[in-house]
């Protein structure tokens, strides 16, 4: 048995298809703010972007005053 699942939609060019407008339409995008994933401990992720509740893209929060760099972001996503 297949299934297929899709998590978002695109807009088309024309409208010859409400049906695919409507699909559109739904796609709901999110950004969450430190989002723990886990319930054992209190990591989290500093930014997550999502589509229609999937998560898409972590992104890192640094602060070049404290001076965090953007190698700190890469060794911080290797420890997760």
């Amino acid at each position: 048995m297949k299934t297929t699942s899709e998590a978002a939609f695109f807009r088309l060019t024309h409208g010859l298809n409400p049906d695919l407008e409507a699909r559109y339409q739904a796609n709901r995008l999110g950004l969450t703010r430190y989002l723990n994933f886990s319930p054992r401990t209190e990591q989290s992720l500093d930014i997550v972007l999502s589509v229609t509740g999937i998560p898409v893209v972590d992104l890192k929060l640094k602060n070049a005053l404290s001076g965090q760099t953007a190698a700190d972001a890469t060794s911080d996503g290797a420890e997760c």
